[in-house]
C-alpha cells in the first residue's frame, strides 16, 4: 500500500512539473547594450549619450584633420560623415563645431579638438 501511495505521488509529481516549467519564460541569453550615437548635420557633430551608465567621452582631432569620438562604451555612427573603426571609437569628416548630450550629471567629456564645443546633461524624460 505504502509503495502504491509512494508510486500515485511520484506521478502526480511529474504530471505537474512539466507544466510548470513550461510556463516560466528562459531568462535572456543577454542584456543589450545601448549605443551612443554620432552624427554629423551642417557640420555640426553630434554625440549622445546612451543607457543610464557613466560614459567617459574624449574627443581630439586626427592628423588627417578627422575628428575622433572615442567613448567607454559601445558607439555607433549615424550619418555618412562618420565611420566606426572600433565599437568605442568614431571617426567625423566636415565637422565645424562639437555637440554633446550626456545621459548624467557625473558622466565626463574631454575635447582637444580646436571647435567649438557645447555641452548638456539630458534629463531621462527627454528620450
Amino acid at each position: 500500500m505504502r509503495n502504491a501511495s509512494l508510486a500515485t505521488s511520484l506521478v502526480l509529481v511529474a504530471a505537474v512539473a512539466p507544466a510548470t516549467a513550461a510556463a516560466t519564460p528562459d531568462p535572456p541569453v543577454f542584456e543589450p547594450i545601448p549605443a551612443s550615437t554620432v552624427s554629423v548635420a551642417n557640420g555640426t557633430l553630434s554625440y549622445r549619450a546612451a543607457g543610464t551608465f557613466r560614459h567617459l567621452v574624449a574627443i581630439r582631432r586626427a592628423g588627417d584633420g578627422q575628428i575622433v569620438v572615442r567613448d567607454s562604451s559601445l558607439v555607433l555612427a549615424r550619418s555618412a560623415e562618420c565611420r566606426n573603426v572600433a565599437f568605442v571609437e568614431v571617426r567625423c569628416t566636415g565637422v565645424t563645431r562639437i555637440q554633446v548630450v550626456l545621459n548624467r550629471r557625473d558622466s565626463r567629456v574631454r575635447s582637444k579638438a580646436p571647435l567649438p564645443v557645447g555641452v548638456r546633461v539630458s534629463d531621462p524624460g527627454d528620450r
